[in-house]
């Protein structure tokens, strides 16, 4: 493949959409199982999960109605030249964080009883969720101008330059370490019926 990596494949524009559609429905699909778990188990971790997979929903649909030539020339929804990639660092990095808050919340929740109110909790995570990325999504179009610039023409070495990306990066691995040092248990297999026997 080596003499052919630089050349360029013809562009399609149904792409983005088409992607990020699929990538929604099955996190949604996600969140609604983990809401589903939650609401059996109570552990705060699989709320915290299901919050990281229903945050991408809500996300990918600004960065798709951002994204130039898919909806509009300049995207559909204002901004500038660094809304979309600033939305994909909010979304790539809030995921991340949510995951590590998740690792962090599992490891605690070993022994954790029955949450009192899960209705609430459901609809207090997905309102939470919702109103974070309405204020990403704001401050990447009408706050535009307070965000520094990650990217020039097609060039996103600034992302590195500028630490964003070492910074998701950093979070990604420290998620997937917690994850991995506590491998041989499963917060999804702590139902009441398993709790009690502990």
């Amino acid at each position: 493949m080596a003499p052919f990596a630089r050349i360029p494949l013809p562009k399609v524009d149904a792409f983005i959409p088409a992607y990020e559609a699929a990538l929604s429905i099955s996190d949604l699909l996600t969140a609604v199982l983990l809401f589903g778990q939650f609401s059996r188990s109570g552990l705060r971790a699989l709320l915290v999960l299901g919050c990281a997979y229903l945050f991408n929903v809500l996300i990918i649909l600004p960065h798709a109605l951002s994204f130039p030539g898919v909806f509009a020339p300049q995207g559909a929804i204002g901004g500038g030249p660094q809304t979309t990639a600033w939305l994909y660092c909010f979304w790539h990095g809030g995921f991340a964080v949510l995951v590590l808050a998740y690792a962090v919340l599992a490891t605690r929740d070993g022994r954790t009883r029955r949450a009192g109110n899960i209705p609430a909790g459901i609809a207090a995570g997905v309102g939470l969720t919702a109103a974070v990325v309405l204020a990403l999504t704001l401050l990447a179009t009408v706050g535009h101008d307070l965000l520094t610039p990650v990217m020039s023409g097609a060039d996103y070495s600034m992302l590195v330059s500028k630490g964003i990306s070492p910074a998701i990066c950093i979070v990604s691995i420290a998620a997937l370490i917690l994850l991995w040092r506590r491998r041989n248990t499963s917060a999804l297999g702590r139902g009441p019926a398993h709790q009690a026997g502990n």
